[in-house]
């Protein structure tokens, strides 16, 4: 995943700048834009960290979703797209949102939980 590895390279470049490298050669070594850099140094949040709030589910919620089925996974039962999106809707309104989830809802929880992407179900005899 590429945004997971932007993130690692920018906290080894903040890392080393905050030990005393110089940002715009922290910058270069890890291959980040240096105004990324900057603002992370001074403590602005990612547009991600931003609009958490805007999310149909919070992050704990998400993960609680994704381990569910994970569990349902590995016993054998894995929940078909239509049975992870009720749960999901279910979930959400258990939460307190009224707001169905929105149609691209699932690719960016895919997005968010890059090990749920990977399950199989496995089948029992």
């Amino acid at each position: 995943m590429k945004s997971k590895s932007v993130q690692l390279r920018t906290q080894a470049a903040a890392r080393a700048a905050l030990c005393g490298m110089p940002v715009r050669q922290a910058a270069r070594k890890w291959d980040i834009p240096r105004t990324t850099l900057q603002r992370r140094l001074d403590g602005i949040p990612t547009c991600k960290e931003v609009n958490i709030d805007q999310q149909a589910l919070s992050p704990y919620i998400e993960a609680q979703l994704a381990s569910w089925a994970i569990g349902q996974a590995r016993l054998g039962y894995a929940p078909t797209f239509v049975t992870f999106r009720k749960m999901a809707q279910q979930m959400a309104t258990a939460a307190g949102s009224s707001k169905p989830l929105g149609p691209i809802w699932y690719p960016n929880f895919l997005d968010r939980n890059a090990d749920f992407r990977s399950v199989r179900s496995n089948i029992i005899n």
